[in-house]
């Protein structure tokens, strides 16, 4: 949409502070990026400028440091190229020059770059792969491109879990241009994408989808998660299509005749319809009004519309916090002589408007204190918080075990919203200590995830594991030893679940049922799931110092639970947890003792401190380019093992935790029950076709540990936390670990930009003001034990299993009020999500993984309740019809 340039700043706030030069030199600007806070603009003499968010270097200024908005930098590799259009995804750029010619400059890490001598490029480079080809359209998905030649011939590249390239067969990755051969009679004219899934339409005006298809996004009509061949969705004959746009899950189409036409996702009303339920098929928006032209865009909830006859825009959908049911009706801010259809920048200019929250300590008489009038923001962190889920998925389980090296897909994300809220405060005499409980509550938000919970996947079977790893078999009865043995031979090292079971919900299997007759208190059902029991939980009485007469004190622990110390680790030293903080609240900066302001806090997951050192001083922020941050990362050998790390020496089992633990009893008969209660009819028959039952039972005893050799680093074992369960830790994708755990798997691919955790904090104030926290959590199979049976060939590993990413970053406009603020000597904190830098939430493995808990003592007790849920989860079967490369049509 073209803007007259005297409402230019007015629809475009970033251009505000443009030099002035500039601004009056530009000719045309592509805003993109979910809040519409990064753009290129070209100027009258051709040159191209860039400012935003510069993830893995998409802006292609030779670097990926963010630019400020009010400080351009100029594009020096597009000079005199003639740009035309540019197209952006997640984190990759495509631009087309008037002669038909595409540059690509970003990520590529799934090939969206058609580079493949290139994992990333900070510069444009021409698409040597097209040179050839002359291309009027260029598209981009979240991770994927398409483009359109003079032939009408379609072009795809990139990621293709979802089949959004349209290609059929195994939805693989492709890293070069390919043809969509079975659009090639079909004449097509306009290409779009949505965030993993595509639309093209026909010169006669039909409408081809394809890709992801959870919300409905395809309007095909049936409940399956994608389709990776092109169908047509409305026909020329019904209405005769001439313009269509993608937002993120939905897609809205004008006809000829002024008709809009909708179909996806609705949860914010971007359909319009008056409701938010999903539309799986085309239905009518706007009946009595004649729409001219619309826009959205792949990382958007918001629907544009502008009336051909009053030439006003329609808005409808997610309006920051906001939800338009119905389109509202919003004068155009263009007037009469806005007759251009590029409104992609209008979209992103519907900025969210969340209500800022100043915690302020505006002397050293104040802290954190009741009667502050911030005081419940500090309490409720009211602000949105959002927890990443990552799976590995195994796509040859039955090779692993024969010996194979494991194939790992990632799949994900799948995002909760968290909810943190503090309660029992109870205050000093003096003001100067207070105590409270922190209660996590998650909520599912289907809308950001990458699909729904109940697709299938394939993952490592960690009661098993835990089992081979814990059960001292010499010690049993030899019959319940025999039992046991079939039992454990019986199942497979890899289960297959649904994201629901494994995260919260739980898997019922046998070997949950063995853990739940030997602890029944740690493990009180059949169920398996990596994060079971805690959801609506908290980690237990916290008492902190208010800041009070001492601001440098400010949010410091002084104990959990009563006490200032742990009995995990062998000293003191890695015991203690006095003195840290718990991440919601940093004291400023300029009081922080110490060159290079290292900052520690602690977080009961994991039993231990973390230190968090400042790598990097004034550096825009990713929020806000404008507002100045201090980074911090982890200690870079945080994960070292102590020849590399002394400080690491530290962290070995407090022996005394195991001694005169109670060895329970296990008998034949008590399995054979449980197993009949639970319904596991098939196996019960196998082990009575085996082995004679007795009345005879066992003390069970945990597998004497042997001290093992020291490891490689890059990874730190968690089991001293976790009652003995051999749980690991690491970055993602083994990200700074040693090679050696990388050798053993496909699939695995560490970048830094991706995986690497920081918090940015804003200096004068203690402000932590965005931070990305990622984690893997990782189980340790050992088959020392199972050479006799089944999985005689399966190896040994550091497996790992998922990784986590817990991110917040404030919004622009709380950016802006923290600039503010910095006049002042006062601490505003917005308390983002407790700053857990390396943990975010509850990273460890509790009940489910507690099989022998009754050897090991328990630090923290956790409340069990059901997973909390906004809305409804709806079932959405795999289609397995969609494996031709031929047009449905529909």
């Amino acid at each position: 949409m073209t803007l007259e340039r005297r409402k230019l700043r007015r629809s475009i706030p970033s251009l505000q502070n443009l030099d002035q030069d500039l601004f009056y030199n530009i000719k045309r600007i592509f805003v993109f990026g979910r809040d519409g806070n990064a753009a290129f603009f070209i100027t009258k003499s051709d040159h191209v400028y860039a400012y935003g968010k510069n993830c893995h270097g998409m802006l292609g200024l030779g670097h990926d440091r963010p630019i400020p908005e009010n400080d351009p930098e100029q594009v020096t590799a597009l000079t005199a190229r003639k740009i035309i259009e540019f197209a952006a995804g997640r984190d990759h750029v495509l631009a087309l020059t008037r002669s038909g010619q595409i540059f690509s400059c970003g990520s590529n890490e799934y090939g969206q770059l058609a580079r493949p001598d290139y994992d990333e490029t900070h510069i444009p480079l021409p698409v040597e792969l097209l040179r050839k080809e002359k291309i009027i359209s260029i598209a981009c998905g979240a991770f994927h491109s398409v483009a359109l030649t003079t032939r009408g011939i379609v072009l795809v590249w990139g990621y293709n879990f979802w089949g959004q390239l349209g290609l059929g067969g195994q939805n693989e990755n492709q890293y070069e241009p390919i043809p969509m051969y079975s659009l090639r009679k079909e004449n097509i004219v306009e290409i779009v994408c949505g965030q993993h899934h595509s639309a093209a339409l026909s010169r006669k005006g039909d409408l081809f989808t394809w890709g992801h298809n959870a919300f409905g996004q395809l309007g095909i009509g049936e409940k399956c998660n994608y389709r990776n061949i092109p169908t047509k969705v409305i026909r020329s004959e019904e209405f005769t299509i001439k313009q269509v746009t993608c937002g993120q899950n939905h897609v809205l189409a004008v006809s000829t005749d002024g008709t809009l036409l909708g179909f996806g996702s609705n949860y914010y009303g971007q359909l319009g319809t008056g409701s938010r339920r999903n539309e799986s098929v085309p239905v009518t928006i706007c009946e009595d009004t004649h729409i001219k032209d619309i826009v959205s865009s792949p990382f958007s909830n918001t629907s544009v519309a502008r009336t051909k006859k009053k030439r006003n825009s329609l808005v409808f959908g997610k309006c920051g916090d906001h939800w338009l049911l119905s389109p509202i009706d919003n004068p155009d801010p263009e007037g009469r002589n806005n007759n251009n259809s590029e409104s992609f920048m209008l979209i992103n200019q519907t900025t969210p408007s969340t209500a800022v929250y100043n915690f302020n300590v505006g002397s050293s008489k104040d802290g954190l204190i009741d009667g502050n009038p911030s005081f419940p923001m500090w309490r409720d962190l009211d602000l949105p918080i959002y927890q990443k889920f990552y799976f590995f998925n195994v796509t040859n389980p039955r090779e692993v075990e024969n010996g194979q090296k494991p194939n790992l897909v990632e799949v994900g994300p799948f995002v909760f919203r968290q909810n943190l809220s503090k309660s029992a405060l109870n205050w000093s005499d003096d003001n100067k200590k207070l105590t409270f409980r922190e209660t996590k509550q998650y909520y599912f938000d289907r809308e950001l995830s990458i699909a729904d919970l109940n697709i299938t996947l394939t993952t490592l079977h960690v009661p098993l594991v835990v089992a081979y790893d814990t059960l001292d078999f010499a010690s049993m009865n030899p019959v319940v030893r025999t039992l046991v043995q079939i039992l454990l031979s019986k199942q497979s090292f890899f289960l297959d679940a649904t994201p629901d079971e494994l995260i919260f919900k739980g898997k019922k299997n046998p070997i949950s049922c063995l853990a739940h007759i030997i602890d029944p208190k740690s493990n009180p059902d059949c169920y398996f799931a990596y994060f079971r029991g805690q959801n609506d939980t908290n980690d237990g009485l916290y008492e902190i110092n208010t800041g009070f007469e001492d601001i440098r004190q400010v949010n410091s622990i002084n104990s959990l639970n009563g006490s200032s110390k742990l009995d995990i680790w062998e000293t003191d030293e890695c015991n203690n947890i006095s003195g840290s903080t718990n991440g919601e609240l940093f004291a400023p900066l300029d009081v922080v003792s110490g060159e290079n302001k290292t900052l520690q806090f602690f977080r009961s997951d994991f039993c231990r401190v973390f230190n968090l050192t400042r790598t990097r001083s004034g550096i825009p922020s990713e929020v806000r380019p404008s507002l100045f941050v201090d980074r911090f990362r982890p200690e870079k050998n945080v994960f070292a093992n102590e020849t590399v790390n002394p400080r690491n020496s530290c962290y070995k089992p407090n022996s005394n935790n195991a001694k005169n633990s109670a060895k329970p009893s296990l008998s034949f008969n008590s399995i054979m029950t449980i197993l009949k209660k639970e319904g596991f009819t098939k196996l019960l028959e196998d082990i009575s076709s085996i082995i004679k039952p007795t009345t005879k039972s066992t003390k069970i005893s945990a597998k004497q540990k042997v001290v093992a050799r020291e490891r490689p680093s890059g990874i730190f074992d968690m089991s001293a936390c976790q009652h003995g369960v051999p749980i690991f830790i690491s970055w993602p994708h083994f990200l700074d670990a040693d090679p050696i755990y990388l050798k053993p798997f496909n699939g695995l691919k560490p970048n830094r930009t991706r995986h690497q955790t920081y918090v940015d904090i804003e200096p004068v104030t203690g402000t932590p003001v965005d931070f990305i926290a990622r984690i893997q959590v990782n189980v340790e199979v050992n088959t020392s034990q199972v050479s006799r049976l089944s999985h005689n060939n399966m190896k040994s590993m550091i497996f790992p299993t998922l990784w986590q990413e817990f991110s917040i970053h404030i919004t622009d406009k709380m950016a802006h009020t923290i600039v503010s603020q910095t006049e002042t000597p006062r601490i505003v904190s917005f308390s983002i999500a407790t700053l857990v830098l390396v943990i975010g939430i509850s990273f460890v493995l509790y009940a489910t993984f507690l099989i022998f808990s009754n050897f090991h003592r328990k630090l923290l007790s956790k409340q069990q309740t059901p997973l909390l849920s906004d809305q409804d989860i709806n079932v959405i079967d795999q289609d397995d019809s969609a494996n031709n490369n031929n047009i449905i049509n529909g």
